[in-house]
C-alpha cells in the first residue's frame, strides 16, 4: 500500500531529498556552500544504488525513526527547512524499487548495515529490520544498494528515455542547491542544474514580492526568459516552451514545474488560460519554513495542496506580477511586430537577490502604444519557389515572414525609392 500513490521518478526523488537533508544537518544548516556534498545514482536493469557524503544516519535515528513504518508520537521535528517531508521517503521508495536491499550508514560515531530481503521479510511474523556492525570504512553517508528489481522497474531503467528524463527533472526541480555547488550524478555523469535566467536591461526587469504569511516567507519572483515568436511558422524550440510558465518552490525544491493550469493562476477565475503567446514568461513562487509542514505541498512533494490557505492568498499576488506580460503580448500580437529592445543580459531566478538592487514591484516592460502605423500583407506561394528565394537570400533557415519582408523592402528599394 505505502508504494502505490508515488511513481518511480518520486521514489528516486525521495532518496535525494533525504540525502539533501543530512547534507544540511551536516553543514549545520548553512546549506549556501555545497561543493564539499556529493549524491550518485547507478542505474540499470539489474540494481539500483545511491550514494552520499552527507553524514550519514545517526544509530540512534536508525533504531527509533527510520525504519519506522508511520510516524512515533515521540518522533523528533524534521530537519528546519526540510524537504524530506514527514520522513516516509526512505522506506516507501525502496520497496518500490527492488526486493534485495542493503542500506549502510557511516558516521562519526557509528557504522552498520541493514539488509532486507522484502520476500522474507513479509512471510515473517517479527516485522523488525537487523542491523549490523560494519568494520569497514567509507566517506560518512549513506549507501542504498537494491537488487532483485521489480520487473516494471527494471523495464524503465533499460529505456534511455526514462533516463534522460531523470536528468532533466532532477536539474530542473533541485536547480537551487546544485548552483550551490551540490553534485549529483547518474551513472558517472553530472547533473546540470537548470538556468533560470530571465532578461534585464532597459526594457525588461525582473520583479519580486517577498513577505511572510502564517509562518511561511514567500517570495515571487517573475521575468521573461525570451520574446514570443512573431508568426506560427516559426515555432519555438519545445525545450525552450516547456519551461515557461509558473513554478511553485517549497523549501527551494521544485514541487510544480512550469505549470499551465488552474493550479497556479491560469483560467483560474477572470484570469486567462494560458496561450503560446505568453511564451517567454516564467514566474516562480518559493514557500519557505522552518516547519515543512507548514508548506503547501502533498506527500508525493510533486504537487500543491490546493487547499492551503497559505496557498490560496498568494495566488493575487502570482496573478499581479503576470499581468503585465499578458497586456504587453497582446499588444505586441496586435501590433504584429517586435518591439526594438536593448541589448540583453540576464540573471537568475534562483540566486539570492541581490539587495543593492532595486527590483520592480511589477514587470518592467516597453510600451509598445507608440508604434508605427504598420499594416499586414499576406499571400500564398507555392514551397519549392519559397525556399528558392530563401537560398537566393542566403538562409535557408529564416522564416516565411522575413521572406516577405525581404522581397517587400526590395521592390521597394529597387522600383520605389
Amino acid at each position: 500500500m505505502i508504494t502505490k500513490d508515488i511513481s518511480l521518478e518520486d521514489c528516486i526523488l525521495d532518496l535525494i531529498d533525504n540525502s539533501i537533508d543530512a547534507a544540511r544537518v551536516a553543514s549545520r544548516g548553512d546549506i549556501s556552500n555545497l561543493n564539499d556534498y556529493f549524491i550518485e545514482l547507478n542505474i540499470n536493469p539489474e540494481s539500483f544504488s545511491i550514494s552520499d557524503n552527507c553524514g550519514g544516519i545517526s544509530l540512534h535515528n536508525a533504531i527509533d525513526y527510520a525504519f519506522y513504518f508511520g510516524r512515533r508520537k515521540d518522533a523528533p521535528k524534521d530537519v528546519n527547512f526540510s524537504i524530506g517531508l514527514y520522513g516516509i521517503g526512505m522506506k516507501r521508495a525502496i520497496f518500490k524499487l527492488g526486493r534485495k536491499i542493503e542500506i549502510s550508514s557511516y558516521t562519526n560515531e557509528h557504522k552498520f548495515i541493514v539488509p532486507i530481503d522484502v520476500d522474507q521479510w513479509l512471510i515473517s511474523d517479527k516485522w523488525d529490520f537487523e542491523l549490523d556492525p560494519l568494520e569497514n570504512d567509507k566517506p560518512k553517508g549513506t549507501y542504498i544498494n537494491v537488487k532483485s528489481l521489480r520487473d516494471d522497474v527494471s523495464k524503465e531503467f533499460t529505456d534511455p528515455v526514462f533516463i534522460n528524463s531523470l536528468f532533466e527533472i532532477i536539474g530542473r526541480d533541485y536547480a537551487s542547491f546544485l548552483s550551490r555547488g551540490l553534485n549529483i550524478k547518474i551513472n558517472d555523469k553530472l547533473v546540470n542544474g537548470y538556468n533560470y535566467a530571465v532578461m534585464e536591461n532597459s526594457d525588461f526587469a525582473p520583479s519580486l514580492i517577498s513577505y511572510t504569511d502564517d509562518g511561511v516567507n514567500v517570495e515571487i519572483r517573475a521575468g521573461i526568459a525570451a520574446l514570443p515568436d512573431d508568426e506560427s511558422d516559426k515555432p519555438q524550440k519545445y525545450q525552450d516552451v516547456k519551461n515557461y510558465g509558473w513554478f511553485v518552490l517549497c523549501n527551494d525544491r521544485v514541487v510544480l514545474a512550469a505549470d499551465k493550469s488552474i493550479k497556479t493562476i491560469w483560467g483560474r477565475d477572470s484570469f486567462p488560460v494560458w496561450h503560446p503567446q505568453y511564451n517567454g514568461f516564467i514566474g516562480m513562487i518559493n514557500f519557505r519554513s522552518e516547519d515543512s509542514s507548514l508548506l503547501p505541498w502533498d506527500t508525493t512533494k510533486r504537487n500543491i495542496n490546493l487547499s492551503s490557505s497559505v496557498y490560496k492568498r498568494s495566488i493575487q499576488r502570482m496573478a499581479e506580477l503576470t499581468r503585465p506580460w499578458i497586456d504587453f503580448s497582446r499588444k505586441k500580437k496586435d501590433a504584429g511586430y517586435t518591439p526594438p529592445i536593448s541589448q540583453n543580459s540576464y540573471s537568475s531566478l534562483v540566486e539570492k537577490i541581490d539587495t543593492n538592487k532595486t527590483y520592480k514591484a511589477a514587470l518592467l516592460i516597453p510600451d509598445i502604444s507608440k508604434t508605427p502605423n504598420l499594416i499586414s500583407i499576406q499571400f500564398r506561394k507555392s514551397d519549392k519557389d519559397v525556399n528558392n528565394v530563401k537560398l537566393a537570400l542566403g538562409n535557408a533557415r529564416m522564416s516565411n515572414r522575413e521572406v516577405g519582408e525581404k522581397v517587400f523592402d526590395y521592390y521597394k528599394m529597387n522600383e520605389v525609392d
